[in-house]
C-alpha cells in the first residue's frame, strides 16, 4: 500500500479570508494583500479552516485561542493599515497643531473621527460639510444609524413603504410598492410594464391642457402625426414620469435591487431579443440617482432616436452634429448605447444634472413638438438638438461651440461653463440677466437699474476672495464658475472668510476659530440686514434671444436675489456652527479637555439657535409664503434642501441626546429617592428633578418640531431629500420609535467593532460625561429653553400641527 496523503482539515488558510470568501486571486502580502488594498478591504490572515479542533486536550484549546488572537490582531492590524492610525493608541493621539494659541485653537474639520470604512464598502471622500461626512462623526446618529440597519425586518419595512405611500394621499403607490416588493411569492404575478401603464392611466390620468379641438399648426401637426405613428405611448411615457416622480421616486430606496432592475431592463429595452444585451448592475450605493437617471436617459434616448427618423423622413442632413452622426449607421442596439454614450458625454447626466432640470428640459423641448402651449420661437428647429446647444453657448457670451475633442473630454472652460447654465437652468438665465448691443449678458445690480459689468475691485476681501476662487479653479473648473456665478450675484453680501468657510473645500487648511467667529459674525449681521433692505416697485421688459417677450417685476427679482442671499449666509450659519461643535465634541471624547468643554457648550447653542431659526425660516418658504419670481424655485429649492439635510441631522441628534440624557437623569433621581432622608440626597433630587424637568420640556418641543419637519420634507422635498439622506433616516421609523421611547435601545446595541471605532469601552458610558444635557448647569439648559421661546418654537408647532397625524 502506498503512503497516504497527510489530512488538510487542520490547515491554515495562507491567503487573506477576505480573498478566500470572494475566490479571487491573493498575492499574499503582508499586512495587507493589493487586492484589499485596491478596493477598500480589511485584510485578515491566519484563519483556521475547520470549525472546532480536532483534539480537545488542554494544548489544543490554548493553540485555538492563540490563533483566534492572531487573527483579531490582523484585523485590527487591517483597521490600522486603512485609517493610517493605530487603534490602540488612536483615543491618545496629539492635537493636528500643538503650538495653536488655547483660547484660539486651529480648527481642522478632518481631524475628528475619521470615517468607520465596514467590510465590503469601498471608503469615499466626503466633503467635511456633506451629510454622509456628519453622520460618520456624530456618535449619536452614527451608532444609532449602524443598530438599527441590520435590524429592519420585513415587517418593519413594509410598515415604512406604507407609511411613506400614505404621505402621497394616493393608495396606488403603496399597491404598487407590495406587488413590486412580494410579487415573486406567488407564480404568474410580477407587475409587468404593461400592469404598470394600467395603473398610470386609470388612476393618475393628468389632462392635457390643449383640448382635442385644438388647431395645431401644420408644422406641428405634422411632427405630432410622425410621433404618434411611431411611438404610440408618447403620452403614457409623460404619465408615466410623473407618476414615477410622485409616487415611486421616495419609495426606491426600500424596494429590492433586482427587481427594479428587470423594470428598467423592460423600460430600456422592449423585446426580449435584446434584453440579453442589458447588463445592469447597480449595487448598493448611490441606488436612487442611478435609478433616476436611468429612467430618464432611456426616454431621452427614446427620443432622440425617433427624432433622427423625423429629420431624415423631412429631409433634414444629420451634419451639423459629427457625434450623433457616428452612430447613425451601426446597427439598433448598438445605436442606442451609442447614443447613451453621447448623451452622457455632451450632458454627463448622471453625475451632475438635477431631475428637475432634466424634466423641464424635456417637457420645454421635446413636448414642445406635440403641444403647443411649450411650443419653442419658430427660428428654433425643434428636431435639430444641435442648434438648441448652439443657442445655449450664444446665451451665456460663447463665440463657438466646443469641438468634438473638447466635448468628449468636458475639460474645456467654454464646455463648463455651459454645463454651469444648463445646471441653474434657463428660467435663472431670463429672470436675473439680459442681452444688451450684442455684448456679454450683463447681471441686474440690485442697487443699480443700469447695465452694469460685473468685475472684481481692487480691494483687499476681493483680493482675498480671487485668491479662493483661484483655488477652487486649480482644484475644479466646474466648481469654480459656480462659485463665480454666486460671488457676482451676491457680491456685496460676502466677506472673504464666509465665502472660505462656505464654499472652499477644506482638505488640506485649517481654520483659527477666532476667523471663523468673525465669519459667523457677519453671515449674521448681513442676514439681518436683508430684513430690513427696501424693494423696487417697479416693472421692466426686456428680450432674450431665442425667448418670447417676458416681463420681470423688479420686486420679485430682488425679493428672490435677498432670499437667496439670506439662505446662502443661514446656510453657512448652520454647517459651521454644527461642524464646530462635533469638532469640540470628538475632543472631549477623546482627552476630556475642559478648554474644548467650553468651546462646545458655546457653539452647541449657536448651532441650536441658527438650526431651528433657518428651519423656521425654510417653511416659509415650503409653504408658499415667500413671493418669489417663477424660475427661481429651482436654485431655491436647491439652497433649501442643502440647508434642511443638515437641520434635520442636527435636530435629530439632539433628540438623541435628550432621549439618552433622560435615561440617565431618571435613573439617577431613582436613587435619589431610595436616600431621600438624608438632605444632602433632598438637595441633590431638587435639581434632578429641574434637570429632568427641563430635558422633558426641550424634548417635547423638539419632538414636535421634527414631526412637523418630517411632513414639510415629506410633502415638498422627498423626491430631492431622501436621495442624500438615505444611510442615516429612515425618519418614520425614527419617529415612532422616540414616541413609543423605543429608541434607547438601539443606542445601547452596538457591536465592539463600532464601538472600538469611537473609543468606547462600552455603549455609553463615556458619552455620558459628554452629553450636554447630563453635564450642563441648569442655567445653560434654561438658556436653550430661552430660545425655543425666543423663535417662537410652540407657536410654530401649533401652527402646523397636523390634526390627521395627531390622530
Amino acid at each position: 500500500m502506498g503512503v497516504t496523503k497527510k489530512s488538510k482539515r487542520n490547515k491554515l488558510s495562507f491567503v487573506c479570508q477576505t480573498c478566500r470568501k470572494s475566490k479571487t486571486k491573493c498575492d499574499k502580502l503582508k499586512p495587507s494583500c493589493t487586492g484589499c488594498i485596491k478596493y477598500g478591504y480589511i485584510c485578515v490572515y491566519d484563519v483556521e479552516t475547520q470549525a472546532r479542533p480536532k483534539s480537545r486536550s488542554k494544548d489544543s484549546r490554548i493553540l485555538q485561542l492563540r490563533r483566534e488572537l492572531e487573527y483579531w490582531k490582523s484585523k485590527a492590524m487591517g483597521y490600522s493599515n486603512q485609517w493610517g492610525l493605530n487603534l490602540l493608541e488612536w483615543p491618545k493621539m496629539r492635537p493636528i497643531i500643538e503650538d495653536s494659541c488655547p483660547n484660539d485653537p486651529v480648527v481642522n474639520f478632518h481631524s475628528s473621527f475619521p470615517m468607520l470604512v465596514l467590510e465590503g464598502q469601498c471608503k469615499h471622500s466626503t466633503s467635511p460639510f456633506s451629510a454622509l461626512s456628519y453622520m460618520g462623526k456624530d456618535v449619536y446618529l452614527f451608532l444609532f444609524w449602524s443598530s438599527i440597519s441590520p435590524r429592519m425586518s420585513a415587517a418593519e419595512t413594509k410598515l415604512r413603504i406604507e407609511k411613506m405611500a400614505r404621505s402621497t394621499n394616493s393608495p396606488n403607490a403603496a399597491r404598487f410598492v407590495r406587488r413590486l416588493l412580494y410579487g415573486r411569492e406567488k407564480q404568474n404575478s410580477r407587475y409587468t410594464i404593461d400592469e404598470f401603464r394600467t395603473v398610470c392611466s386609470e388612476f393618475n390620468h393628468i389632462e392635457d391642457s390643449c383640448g382635442p379641438d385644438f388647431v395645431y399648426s401644420e408644422k406641428f401637426k405634422s411632427i405630432k402625426d410622425f410621433y404618434e405613428a411611431n411611438l404610440p405611448k408618447l403620452d403614457v411615457i409623460r404619465l408615466y414620469l410623473r407618476y414615477f416622480y410622485r409616487e415611486v421616486y421616495p419609495l426606491l430606496p426600500l424596494l429590492e435591487i433586482p427587481l427594479f432592475e428587470e423594470v428598467i431592463r423592460e423600460v430600456l429595452v422592449d423585446g426580449a431579443e435584446y434584453g440579453t444585451n442589458l447588463h445592469l448592475n447597480f449595487g448598493n450605493t448611490e441606488l436612487r440617482k442611478k435609478l433616476v437617471h436611468i429612467f430618464l436617459l432611456a426616454f431621452i434616448l427614446g427620443i432622440t432616436d425617433i427624432s433622427m427618423e423625423v429629420a431624415r423622413a423631412r429631409g433634414i442632413q444629420l451634419d451639423l452634429d459629427p457625434l450623433i452622426l457616428s452612430f447613425v449607421k451601426v446597427p439598433g442596439t448598438d445605436r442606442m448605447f451609442g447614443l447613451m454614450n453621447y448623451t452622457l458625454t455632451t450632458f454627463n447626466i448622471v453625475y451632475w444634472v438635477d431631475e428637475y432640470t432634466m424634466l423641464t428640459h424635456l417637457y420645454r423641448y421635446v413636448y414642445s413638438m406635440i403641444s403647443a402651449e411649450l411650443a419653442i420661437p419658430c427660428e428654433m428647429d425643434p428636431v435639430d438638438s444641435h442648434d438648441m446647444i448652439s443657442w445655449y453657448s450664444n446665451v451665456i457670451g460663447l463665440d463657438t461651440f466646443p469641438d468634438d475633442l473638447e466635448a468628449s473630454t468636458l475639460n474645456d472652460a467654454r464646455l463648463l461653463n455651459l454645463r454651469r447654465k444648463l445646471w441653474l437652468g434657463v428660467e435663472i438665465c431670463c429672470n436675473y440677466e439680459r442681452r444688451s448691443d450684442g455684448r456679454r449678458t450683463q447681471h441686474l445690480s440690485p442697487s443699480s437699474e443700469d447695465d452694469s459689468s460685473v468685475k472684481f475691485s481692487h480691494s483687499q476681501e476681493d483680493f482675498k476672495i480671487e485668491r479662493f476662487l483661484q483655488k477652487a479653479y486649480s482644484d475644479n473648473l466646474l466648481e469654480y464658475n459656480i462659485l463665480l456665478a454666486f460671488y457676482q450675484k451676491h457680491k456685496y453680501c460676502f466677506v472673504g472668510t464666509v465665502l472660505d468657510l462656505a464654499y472652499i473645500r477644506l482638505d488640506n487648511s485649517s481654520v483659527k476659530l477666532s476667523d471663523a467667529n468673525r465669519a459667523l459674525n457677519e453671515c449674521r449681521r448681513v442676514a439681518e440686514q436683508l430684513i430690513l433692505s427696501s424693494r423696487v416697485k417697479k416693472n421692466m421688459s426686456f428680450k432674450f434671444e431665442g425667448l418670447y417677450d417676458i416681463q420681470v417685476d423688479l420686486v420679485k427679482s430682488y425679493n428672490t436675489h435677498f432670499y437667496h442671499s439670506r439662505i446662502i449666509l443661514m446656510e453657512t450659519c448652520v454647517l459651521t456652527t454644527s461642524s464646530l461643535y462635533l469638532y469640540f465634541e470628538g475632543q472631549l471624547t477623546k482627552d476630556n479637555n475642559p478648554g474644548a468643554a467650553v468651546h462646545y457648550n458655546t457653539y452647541f447653542k449657536q448651532a441650536f439657535h441658527d438650526v431651528i431659526e433657518a428651519t423656521i425660516f425654510a417653511a416659509s418658504y415650503l409653504e408658499g409664503e415667500v413671493d418669489l419670481l417663477p424660475g427661481a424655485h429651482f436654485v431655491t429649492y436647491y439652497m433649501v434642501e442643502n440647508m434642511m439635510v443638515r437641520c434635520l441631522q442636527v435636530v435629530f441628534g439632539i433628540m438623541l441626546r435628550l432621549c439618552h440624557a433622560e435615561e440617565v437623569v431618571w435613573k439617577c433621581l431613582y436613587n435619589c429617592n431610595q436616600y431621600s432622608s438624608q438632605k444632602a440626597m433632598s438637595d441633590m433630587r431638587l435639581k434632578l428633578e429641574s434637570r429632568f424637568r427641563l430635558v422633558r420640556q426641550i424634548k417635547g418641543d423638539l419632538q414636535n418640531f421634527l414631526t412637523i419637519i418630517h411632513d414639510l420634507v415629506s410633502k415638498w422635498l422627498r423626491w430631492t431629500l431622501f436621495s442624500c439622506f438615505k444611510r442615516l433616516l429612515t425618519f418614520d421609523l425614527a419617529l415612532d420609535m422616540i414616541q413609543e421611547e423605543k429608541i434607547m435601545k438601539f443606542l445601547h446595541a452596538p457591536n465592539r467593532e463600532r464601538l472600538a471605532h469611537w473609543g468606547l469601552k462600552s455603549n455609553l458610558e463615556v458619552m455620558e460625561s459628554t452629553n450636554i444635557f447630563i453635564t450642563a448647569e441648569l442655567g445653560y439648559l434654561e438658556g436653550l429653553c430661552g430660545v425655543l421661546n425666543t423663535l417662537n418654537v410652540k407657536d410654530f408647532n401649533i401652527k402646523h400641527q397636523n390634526p390627521m397625524r395627531k390622530a
